[in-house]
């Protein structure tokens, strides 16, 4: 028996959200992905997408790391 295919929702998430903007169907900006289909206005957004989500999770993660340090090591405010 195969096992299902995991499926990634924030990739899923993310062509939803780059169809949206630029205006075509969820198959379309699958298709630019895969290399089936050129359309730099879809690739440009999709990537805009993920570099502002990557961002954010570094921006997370570091303030959460500074807050553990904080704790750990008292600073004179």
């Amino acid at each position: 028996m195969e096992k299902a295919k995991k499926v990634d929702i924030d990739r899923a998430s993310r062509i939803q959200k780059t169809a949206r903007i630029v205006g075509v169907s969820i198959r379309t900006v699958q298709r630019v992905l895969k290399g089936d289909q050129v359309n730099d206005e879809v690739l440009a957004t999709y990537m805009d997408l993920l570099e502002k989500e990557q961002d954010a999770f570094e921006s997370a993660k570091e303030n959460h790391l500074l807050a553990a340090v904080e704790k750990l090591v008292p600073f004179n405010k």
